[in-house]
């Protein structure tokens, strides 16, 4: 009779874990197809984002090369140095819509881990930095 009991509470025990583990794996599937929507919202968002940033960049990079073309040489140095600033931040600009392009794919697509020479992307980030730098009158330095 103990031994009856005993299994009839161990039964009543592995129901009750069964229906609350169905319970689970029901949320876990509603909680997967909400961030499988999230995502795809996401990256629609990105797409279109991406495409409505860079068209207007688009023609500002296109009329820069056309007045660097134009007058290059024929205005006074600053003009020059002006359109030099203007044509290097749109790349700059394009470049960053790309990379925010690309971080939002990171999850659907497979990681590749690479190496690189952190001194050219100093040197890099202090170019692109260089009139805040100068604006703000910090310095930079950099151990050897």
């Amino acid at each position: 009779m103990e031994r009856t009991a005993e299994l009839q509470r161990a039964n009543q025990e592995l129901v009750r874990e069964i229906a609350e583990r169905a319970l689970v794996e029901k949320a876990l599937e509603r909680q997967t197809c909400e961030l499988e929507r999230s995502n795809a919202d996401l990256d629609r968002f990105a797409s279109m984002a991406s495409h409505d940033l860079q068209e207007p960049l688009r023609s500002i990079s296109k009329f820069a090369e056309l007045l660097t073309k134009r007058y290059r040489g024929r205005l006074d140095p600053e003009a020059d140095d002006f359109l030099a600033f203007i044509n290097e931040g749109a790349s700059w600009m394009r470049a960053l819509i790309e990379g925010m392009l690309g971080y939002s794919r990171l999850g659907s697509a497979k990681l590749v881990v690479e190496s690189f020479a952190c001194d050219e992307a100093l040197d890099r980030a202090l170019k692109n930095l260089q009139h805040a730098i100068e604006r703000s009158v910090a310095t930079v330095t950099r151990e050897p």
